[in-house]
């Protein structure tokens, strides 16, 4: 599944907007500008991104699950194994199924990458301030010239899409850019207005 936000074309022109702000009302830099920026929307995106339970559901086995067991794929006997975890592989879309006797069994419960999705968005942000970076997780990518400045921001983990926050079916993610550019905005008025005349 390919992740696809859709920044709307009035958040980025809102967004350009403050960024140009920043450095007429600020004396910010271009430079200056961005990275203030960058950090607003990486803090932001982590902020519509859910952390998963530290430990995985158990279900009961009703028969209709299916592993691989001698190079074929079989139905464990819910009389022998009543229960069963999931064991997501990079999302939901590739499960692995783990069978147990008892609902105590304690065996593949916890969730070794649990909260990784969100501060995979945070880990960017040395880098946003920085000359950029990459992980596994995340990369950040910085241009500069003396025409142009420009960050690229990343996230390179398989199943981000399935962490991402939904509200009546649309990505929360979608409207990260606007809220950015809504901060920006507050945080310069809030400045001048904080400057002597």
């Amino acid at each position: 599944m390919e992740l696809k936000v859709e920044w709307p074309t009035a958040d980025l022109k809102r967004m350009a907007t403050q960024i140009e702000r920043a450095q007429l009302k600020l004396g910010k830099s271009l430079k200056e500008s961005l990275i203030w920026a960058g950090l607003l929307l990486a803090r932001g995106a982590a902020a519509r991104t859910a952390t998963a339970p530290k430990k995985r559901k158990v279900f009961k086995n009703d028969g209709t699950k299916q592993i691989l067991i001698h190079g074929k794929m079989r139905n464990p006997s819910p009389r022998i194994f009543p229960y069963y975890r999931e064991i997501w592989v990079d999302g939901p879309s590739n499960v692995k199924y783990w069978f147990m006797k008892s609902k105590s069994d304690s065996r593949n419960e916890k969730i070794s990458r649990a909260g990784v999705a969100k501060k995979s968005w945070l880990w960017m942000i040395p880098w946003i301030k920085g000359i950029g970076g990459k992980l596994k997780a995340c990369e950040v990518n910085k241009k500069n010239s003396m025409f142009e400045s420009e960050i690229e921001m990343a996230n390179l983990l398989d199943y981000i899409q399935y962490a991402l926050k939904v509200s009546d079916g649309n990505l929360l993610l979608n409207e990260a850019l606007g809220k950015t550019a809504s901060r920006m905005e507050k945080i310069i008025d809030d400045k001048l207005r904080k400057m002597p005349l």
